[in-house]
């Protein structure tokens, strides 16, 4: 039995903030250095009564509008955020009854971070090759801005929410590759949300406060990242020749470009989708899957590497073959 990963959406929420506000309410540098440093131009907020459960309420709905055939179908649901509904039930089961998915539906939360879309699609297709469901439905939906201090332009600049859908299927050929995955759990704290858990009761922000060392992560990156990439195309006895179009967590600009030149990948098989929606934690690369295929440079056929890295320090990845399949 084979999987394939055959649609995306994505939904971005309405409120933009722009470098010139981060720069005004913070006191510090400007539009220019904001965009030099980061890549991003603007980004996306939730609202201030928008959970994350919210925004991939609205992305799964506009991915069943093409694939209405599936809605009845789905036999599993994996939900990945780092901002829940509640403590219990997990969120994916009251996504569940938002969506009226049937109820011989499982159910689970797979918190993942940056590496939390590639984690979701590699469980997603060990439960359709195990035979336990035909269709997997994956949602993403990540809040950063409501862990980020009001004061702190660096991560203003970085990240912004969004969420994502992704539909993944039983097929008769194979669409979704082997995985290599990895935990280095001594830069656990280089980039984390600091309260809310037994260990760290909720001290700080209502949803706990983001902080990132920058140079750790980028040392992290530039070391593990080459090393995933060669695992992958190794494990699915695969060259670089034989990848169309790269696609990594977009982590930000500074580290997409520099690890472009580290792994020497040229521009144009080189996904960069990051400047009008910055870090979506779990949601970048099904965004920028999405958005890929809205703008035809993902196309049937086409082979994709995609890389998930950060939080933990935590990694994953696989190749997948693009189908791009209405049922």
């Amino acid at each position: 039995m084979n999987a394939s990963l055959i649609d995306v959406d994505y939904y971005l929420p309405d409120i933009v903030r722009t470098n010139d506000q981060i720069a005004a309410q913070t006191q510090c540098g400007d539009a220019v250095s904001l965009y030099r440093a980061s890549g991003v131009m603007t980004r996306r907020l939730a609202g201030p009564d928008e959970a994350p459960s919210d925004m991939a309420l609205r992305a799964a709905k506009r991915l069943m509008t093409r694939q209405a055939k599936a809605s009845n179908k789905i036999g599993a649901l994996i939900f990945c955020s780092h901002i829940g509904d509640s403590r219990s039930p997990v969120t994916a089961a009251l996504l569940h009854g938002r969506l009226e998915l049937p109820e011989t539906c499982l159910s689970l939360d797979v918190p993942g971070g940056c590496a939390g879309f590639t984690n979701a699609l590699m469980l997603a297709k060990s439960i359709v090759v195990a035979g336990q469901a035909a269709y997997v439905l994956i949602l993403t939906a990540e809040a950063a801005s409501k862990t980020i201090p009001e004061d702190d332009h660096v991560l203003m600049s970085i990240f912004g929410d969004g969420a994502a859908a992704a539909l993944v299927a039983k097929t008769k050929h194979s669409g979704i590759g082997d995985f290599c995955a990895g935990t280095d759990s001594a830069g656990a704290r280089s980039l984390s949300v600091v309260g809310g858990g037994a260990r760290e009761p909720l001290a700080f922000l209502p949803f706990g406060q983001l902080r990132m060392n920058g140079a750790d992560l980028l040392r992290f990156a530039l070391r593990r990242v080459p090393v995933l990439l060669n695992d992958v195309l190794l494990k699915n006895n695969l060259t670089p020749d034989d990848i169309d179009l790269f696609i990594f967590h977009q982590a930000s600009g500074f580290i997409l470009s520099a690890l472009k030149r580290k792994c020497d990948i040229a521009d144009d098989r080189f996904l960069v989708c990051l400047e009008d929606v910055g870090n979506t934690v779990s949601s970048t690369i099904p965004i920028a899957i999405a958005r890929a295929v809205e703008n035809g440079r993902i196309r049937p056929g086409m082979r994709l590497m995609l890389l998930g890295f950060g939080v933990g320090y935590a990694w994953s990845g696989s190749v997948i073959t693009w189908t791009g399949e209405t049922l």
